[in-house]
């Protein structure tokens, strides 16, 4: 039965993360009119992740992964 699920791939979440995964990110913009608004992407590269800190707060966050920068 091992033989069967031994090419099975298992990933580690790294950096003590509950979940990652790459993601882009997105700003809203002024549309045509000012009722409306139009989602533009970002080009930039980035990694979602929620992480748990000591007080046991959920943090829900976006790194850049092409500078290793955690915007506020």
């Amino acid at each position: 039965m091992s033989v069967m699920f031994a090419n099975a791939r298992t990933t580690q979440v790294s950096a003590g993360h509950l979940v990652e995964f790459k993601a882009g990110r997105s700003i809203l913009q002024p549309g045509s009119t000012p009722e409306k608004r139009k989602v533009v992407a970002e080009k930039a590269k980035g990694l979602v992740f929620i992480k748990q800190s000591n007080d046991q707060l959920m943090h829900f966050c976006w790194k850049n992964r092409e500078t290793g920068q955690i915007p506020d």
